[in-house]
């Protein structure tokens, strides 16, 4: 009972001082969305959580250009690199009078071959350094599973999961919004506890989304 009277407090004072506009939760069949985190282990939660979210960002795309390069570069039939050059030949002679090729076979460009992806140069490699050993895509199958993510949708994903293990960790406890002070009787003992800070709790994270903090509300008023 001290957890929920704690926690809907201190939801209802920061939906409050955050969101002046703050509206009453549509229903829950509204704004059903995948849970980022559905399936995760608390191991899982906790490691994500704790992430810091540039970091893993770049870590992300690191590892999808390392698998990239190991496909560039395994490609046994050559190509050449358009933005660098013109169109590359193996084999055959070059004709001085008609200033051809003649017998040779035409090498594919890096664009037909990768389509959206970069020839890999100093920036790419600067964030493949960005990444542990132990992290990198090993096994042919690996390789391929993160060659073709798109960059920026993986990006994407790996912050979302980030927040919403954050979301899940920050609504186990109460708390009030920073420079707000808040205090709740303790049934146990009889006396009055202030309510930390958010920012005590979690440092260097940030305050949820509206959206979390209507589901948060609405689900500790259905429990009760």
């Amino acid at each position: 009972m001290k957890r929920f009277i704690c926690f809907l407090m201190a939801v209802v004072l920061l939906a409050a001082a955050a969101f002046p506009a703050y509206a009453l939760p549509v229903p829950v069949e509204e704004t059903m969305e995948a849970n980022p985190i559905q399936g995760m282990t608390e191991e899982e939660i906790q490691r994500y959580a704790h992430m810091d979210i540039e970091e893993a960002m770049a870590q992300v795309e690191g590892k999808i250009l390392i698998a990239r390069e190991s496909i560039i570069f395994s490609t046994s039939d050559g190509w050449y690199d358009e933005t660098q050059c013109g169109p590359s030949y193996v084999g055959g002679t070059y004709d001085p009078v008609t200033k051809e090729i003649v017998g040779g076979k035409a090498l594919p460009s890096f664009g037909e071959l990768f389509p959206g992806w970069d020839n890999p140069g100093k920036v790419e490699y600067d964030m493949m350094a960005k990444v542990p050993e132990k992290d990198k895509p090993k096994s042919q199958a690996e390789v391929k599973e993160w060659a073709y993510k798109d960059i920026a949708a993986a990006k994407h994903e790996v912050e979302e999961k980030i927040i919403a293990a954050r979301d899940e960790i920050i609504f186990r406890s109460s708390w009030v919004a920073d420079g707000m002070s808040e205090f709740v009787l303790n049934p146990e003992t009889g006396e009055e506890e202030e309510l930390p800070q958010f920012s005590q709790l979690f440092p260097g994270w940030e305050l949820p989304k509206e959206a979390s903090l209507e589901k948060a509300l609405s689900a500790e008023c259905a429990v009760k």
